[in-house]
């Protein structure tokens, strides 16, 4: 970085995030991770306002807007538009200038995505607020319906254009998806930056919808933030993992022969369920060789992950747009802990581009032909069952590369240096004017001191009306 932002002697990065939502490992890991990275190594002060730093509700919101104004950096993580929009034009209309005697640069505006809300697929439980692609991923039309076709060879409509309900009663409308998604777009096309975790969404957004400038920040690991407790040794059986959500529902589609098949053939592999439990694949597995576990707050996620002590850590794609443009969080997850876990993973980005097969973790095929989706699946963790050696052997790779590639000591300074690009680009495109700077504070000035006009009590303002009104 040969130029240097240095509005004043003692400057230091400040950053500010408006929290999206309830806390979650979203806000964790694009919120939290890079800004406790930043302050961890010195690098800037971070402030995620979670609308809970103060009682009172005036002195709250004026030190969130007094945050936002005075940041180097606001980082709109997943930020709707129809919220964002005020808080972005405020930051665009601000001037350059001083504050007891110290240059304050408007804030540079970075908007953050780890999904493609573009290609969002009608098995996900937000298709009906974020939905408009078919199956297929062709564009609907007002008025379309959006149907499957299972294993039978029956054809089932599964949304209707304005009909349809999804989650908490959020109806399926196509033309106001279409809207929203534009409004997104061009929200985001107004902020100065835009980052996110996967290299594929990265170029999608930029090649497709035109973005600002682009930096790739993965998700990264802190690992003081996980606890791994020294368990039990237990018995050799073999424990498989596999953790998520909904959304993961059309991934499982082609693996249900192959979890029944090895479910059968080893009884001694037990398979742990975390999160969203899919009946139609759990039904495959014997009842003894089944535990699952709901989800928990995500404050007690980490030590919950910790103390499932599992072996093998399965992640199931389908191969399309929406699943390539996911991070691997779930491979970093299952290898940092000192019994790493084995990763089973898709031969698809993002896993293909950090995973190498046979060395950090096993890949197997997501062909679009799901016979041959399910054998390549039951063959890869076949191996992983049978094969000790091979297990630890990709276990330890795994720990090795993630602690090598995705550690925030490895991240966060590119993404630092990033930011400070985006400064040096803010200062050269808002000059300092000193003159426009003084009139502006002296008509503060007079403002601050002309005699305040003396606020008429409510209730004497009606008596006055009411008086009125009698004559």
């Amino acid at each position: 970085m040969s130029e240097k932002f240095q509005p004043h002697p003692d400057w230091k990065m400040h950053t500010y995030a408006p929290a999206r939502g309830d806390y979650s490992a979203c806000v964790y890991y694009r919120i939290e991770v890079p800004f406790m990275g930043l302050m961890k190594l010195g690098l800037a002060e971070c402030f995620e306002d979670r609308g809970k730093h103060h009682h009172i509700p005036e002195v709250r919101d004026r030190r969130s807007i007094v945050s936002m104004l005075t940041s180097d950096i606001n980082l709109f993580y997943a930020c709707e538009p129809e919220s964002g929009e005020g808080l972005i034009e405020s930051c665009r209309r601000m001037k350059t200038g001083t504050i007891n005697g110290k240059m304050i640069y408007p804030p540079s505006l970075v908007y953050d995505i780890d999904d493609n809300l573009d290609w969002v697929h009608p098995f996900n439980n937000t298709y009906a607020c974020y939905g408009v692609r078919t199956e297929a991923g062709d564009l609907l039309n007002p008025g379309d319906s959006v149907g499957t076709i299972l294993n039978d060879g029956r054809k089932i409509i599964m949304w209707q254009d304005g009909v349809t309900e999804g989650d908490k009663g959020f109806v399926f409308d196509v033309t106001r998806n279409q809207n929203w998604n534009r409004k997104l777009h061009e929200f985001v096309r107004k902020c100065d930056a835009f980052t996110t975790p996967s290299k594929w969404l990265a170029k999608y957004h930029q090649e497709t919808n035109g973005y600002p400038q682009t930096h790739v920040f993965p998700n990264s690991i802190i690992p003081e933030d996980w606890y791994f407790p020294n368990l039990v040794p237990r018995k050799k059986n073999i424990r498989v993992l596999w953790q998520g959500g909904g959304s993961h529902m059309s991934d499982w589609f082609a693996l249900k022969p192959a979890m029944t098949y090895i479910a059968k053939k080893y009884p001694h592999v037990t398979f742990v369920i975390f999160g969203e439990v899919f009946n139609w694949i759990t039904d495959a597995i014997p009842e003894k060789q089944l535990e699952i576990h709901p989800w928990v707050p995500y404050e007690a996620y980490k030590t919950k992950r910790a103390i499932l002590d599992c072996d093998i850590n399965i992640c199931v794609l389908r191969d399309d747009e929406f699943s390539r443009s996911k991070s691997a969080i779930k491979f970093y997850e299952g290898s940092i802990g000192p019994r790493p876990e084995a990763t089973l993973a898709p031969d698809m980005p993002p896993y293909n581009e950090e995973i190498v097969d046979g060395e950090t973790g096993l890949l197997y095929d997501p062909n679009k032909d799901q016979r041959l989706a399910a054998e390549s699946f039951a063959a890869n963790l076949e191996e992983l069952i049978k094969n000790t050696e091979l297990r630890k052997k990709v276990a330890a790779g795994g720990k090795a590369w993630v602690l090598e590639n995705r550690h925030y000591l490895k991240t966060v300074p590119a993404l630092y240096d990033f930011y400070h690009e985006l400064r040096l680009r803010k200062m050269k495109e808002c000059p300092y004017d000193p003159e426009a700077d003084r009139l502006r504070a002296e008509a503060n000035a007079a403002a601050v001191a002309s005699p305040k006009v003396k606020k008429v009590p409510r209730a004497k303002r009606k008596a006055v009306k009411a008086r009125k009104v009698k004559k």
